[in-house]
């Protein structure tokens, strides 16, 4: 009998990305794309897919703030601009890469193609219940 993973396999096509350096912290020290991605309690895959999907220049202005932010907001703009476009540039170039998408996690669910706020949804369910209960309450 096989052995199964109870993970999937990572993607290798994004390995050029996330084992690239950054360049340093805040604290001098040498930094990779996928250490910095842990230090921002993000998956460094699902990250970086989601840097793939998006428009170049969005991702090197997302990228550059979050290399900005893991220096300490010390550090000039553009060192970091630049090392965002280096960066991006080394992402594989299809558009359509897929992400597992769970919406369980992220607190939302689709009704007839929409989207909603779990939260949201709840409020609402919440604001009826009341309204109801205060119109039985009066001998409505």
């Amino acid at each position: 009998m096989a052995h199964r993973s109870a993970f999937p396999p990572l993607e290798r096509k994004f390995d050029n990305f996330l084992f690239a350096s950054i360049g340093t912290d805040g604290f001098g020290l040498q930094t990779t794309v996928i250490s910095m991605f842990g230090r921002m309690d993000l998956d460094p895959w699902q990250a970086a897919a989601d840097f793939a999907g998006r428009p170049v220049k969005a991702a090197e202005r997302k990228l550059a703030a979050m290399i900005l932010a893991l220096r300490g907001g010390t550090g000039e703009p553009a060192e970091a601009d630049a090392a965002a476009v280096r960066l991006v540039a080394l992402l594989p170039q299809s558009t359509a890469i897929p992400v597992r998408s769970d919406p369980v996690s992220s607190g939302r669910f689709a009704i007839r193609g929409l989207r909603f706020n779990r939260w949201i949804v709840l409020l609402v369910v919440a604001v009826v219940l009341i309204v109801c209960t205060q119109f039985l309450m009066t001998g409505g």
